[in-house]
């Protein structure tokens, strides 16, 4: 037997068949056929609701100068891109890229969050140019207008 699959479905969810149970007793109609549905994961993506999320590594100079990240799950990282943050946009219009509706609401988004890493293992070269960088830093090149509340909140993933 084939069973069609609707898009968008979600691990657990049931599927009902009519009439492909068990027979019914004394010569009634078959019950209904449920199959419920595992979903397997795809290793680039956690989804969330509709909303696919994946986390994109982006070295900290490229975060600071920013990059376009040329991958079919990421979108353009922003200059000042800092750690956890959400870098997609949502989409506008009727491209949206996330998972479908099955109650034909509109589709999901894919949400990319920036992980902004230190280089390790640095090269002599690479370790004078930092160190010529961490020279020049003033108070003005870290301060943003965000508050600590606002700060934290945004740290904890809220």
């Amino acid at each position: 037997m084939s069973v069609d699959v609707p898009a968008g479905i979600s691990d657990g969810q049931r599927i009902r068949i009519s009439g492909r149970g068990h027979a019914g007793e004394r010569g009634g109609p078959a019950g209904d056929l449920y199959v419920q549905v595992r979903v397997k994961d795809d290793p680039r993506f956690v989804r969330d609701g509709n909303d696919l999320l994946t986390v994109v590594d982006v070295a900290a100079p490229l975060a600071a100068l920013g990059t376009t990240i040329r991958r079919a799950d990421a979108r353009r990282a922003r200059r000042g891109g800092g750690p956890g943050r959400d870098s997609a946009r949502r989409d506008q219009g009727p491209a949206r890229e996330g998972m479908p509706s099955l109650r034909r609401g509109r589709p999901g988004d894919v949400r990319v969050v920036i992980n902004v890493v230190i280089p390790r293992r640095l090269s002599k070269h690479q370790r004078d140019l930092l160190e010529e960088l961490s020279g020049t830093i003033t108070p003005e090149n870290l301060s943003s207008d965000e508050g600590m509340f606002s700060k934290l909140k945004r740290a904890l993933g809220g």
